[in-house]
């Protein structure tokens, strides 16, 4: 589905200025697949070469071509991983 992402991260965090899914899906789920894929369609992410995704209500993916983009993000965590407020609560 995405071509130019080889690594995953998934998090129980929010991740900084990343696009939201349209609605809460449990952990694990299959729908899940199904917000990340519109989501990064309607963000028009799928030729990127880095793509991050908040899941509402449950974390963030994070998806890259290239593993050193991890280790960059790991040196500016404090300003790209964002705390998920407690309790969440969806419309």
């Amino acid at each position: 589905l995405f071509p130019n992402m080889n690594y995953m991260i998934h998090a129980h965090c929010y991740f900084a200025n990343a696009p939201f899914t349209a609605r809460p899906v449990p952990c694990g789920a299959i729908e899940e697949v199904a917000e990340i894929v519109s989501t990064v369609a309607e963000n028009n992410l799928k030729n990127a070469e880095f793509i991050a995704i908040n899941l509402i209500g449950h974390g963030c993916i994070l998806m890259t071509k290239d593993v050193g983009t991890f280790t960059e993000l790991m040196q500016h965590k404090d300003n790209c991983f964002i705390k998920r407020p407690a309790p969440e609560y969806f419309e």
